[in-house]
């Protein structure tokens, strides 16, 4: 209840800095209800100043981060014209590359022979170690299904391409109307 009452009197100052308030909560809140509540809440007063915040969202080193911004994104966009910038950035979150610890199972700083009938080798060092990892961000492909009406999966390019033969089609349209 107290989060309802929150929520509705963020919306009610109308100020940017409350309207900012009602945008972290929607893409950096832990509880998922609290997300969802503060992004209707945006829906109502008009997200629109603080799209761009929770697009670059998209673009967070954190991947949890990455796909909360894709589902805020998902409830805040309207049906209607496409918004060739908010595609492409959805478009290039789809996957994405995050730091992950790995390791050998050794113990670091361990060293370990090896003698074969070709010869030998010496390694030192194990441990585990900070390696990118690519990830799939579910959240960016179900907000991109729905926003677009198409599927590519997670075929960049095909997304690209077909992003780019819309906005082409655009120019087209316009250029009719001089």
């Amino acid at each position: 209840e107290f989060r309802r009452v929150l929520f509705r009197s963020l919306s009610r100052i109308r100020s940017p800095d409350a309207t900012l308030a009602l945008a972290t909560l929607a893409v950096d809140h832990a509880d998922p209800e609290t997300r969802i509540a503060a992004a209707e809440r945006l829906v109502a007063i008009g997200p629109q100043p603080v799209m761009p915040m929770i697009v670059a969202a998209l673009a967070s080193p954190d991947n949890a981060r990455v796909n909360r911004a894709a589902e805020a994104i998902g409830r805040l966009v309207e049906p209607g014209p496409l918004d060739a910038q908010l595609v492409g950035a959805l478009i290039a979150a789809l996957q994405t590359q995050h730091m992950a610890l790995a390791g050998d199972g050794t113990p670091e700083g361990s060293t370990t022979a090896t003698f074969t009938p070709s010869g030998g080798g010496l390694s030192v060092g194990g441990g585990t170690k900070r390696v990118k990892v690519p990830v799939r961000n579910d959240a960016v492909l179900e907000t991109l299904v729905a926003i677009t009406g198409a599927n590519f999966e997670w075929d960049v390019a095909a997304w690209q391409t077909w992003l780019a033969s819309r906005e082409s089609r655009a120019d087209e349209d316009l250029r009719r109307g001089w």
